[in-house]
């Protein structure tokens, strides 16, 4: 198998992956519907049996990758700001003396910053249904 085909082979499985399922065919569609593409298409660049697709859908392919990506990312800071803010509420009820704009400043913005981040981030994790479906 050559580089591009890896690669392009690389690319569906990635975009195609979902936890526990080992169906290839439903691999290929999910990764299909995520680049915008045929599932013919997805399933000639999965086998090798087309190398050099046109320019379109290789643009497809690789802005789907980076969304994946920036999704994959975004979960990853709601994550974050998630347990930030169970540490700060733990940090805070063990240490009551300690004001809010210390709270404030260890954080490194407002208090109502953060809660407004940290609530749209929740809020959108909650909506995709709070799970990643891609390998770390």
């Amino acid at each position: 198998m050559h580089a591009i085909e890896a690669d392009f082979r690389s690319a569906i499985e990635r975009l195609g992956y979902m936890p526990g399922c080992r169906n290839q065919e439903a691999m290929i569609s999910r990764a299909a519907r995520a680049a915008n593409i045929s599932f013919s298409m997805a399933k000639r660049l999965f086998y090798g049996e087309t190398t050099d697709p046109k320019t379109s859908v290789s643009m497809k392919i690789a802005n789907a990758l980076a969304k994946r990506q920036e999704e994959k990312a975004s979960a990853a800071a709601a994550d974050a700001f998630g347990q930030l803010a169970i540490l700060a509420k733990q940090f805070q009820q063990t240490n009551p003396e300690l004001s809010r704009s210390l709270l404030d400043v260890a954080l490194g913005g407002s208090g109502a910053e953060i809660g407004a981040i940290l609530q749209s981030r929740l809020e959108s994790r909650a909506l995709a249904g709070g799970r990643n479906q891609e390998p770390v």
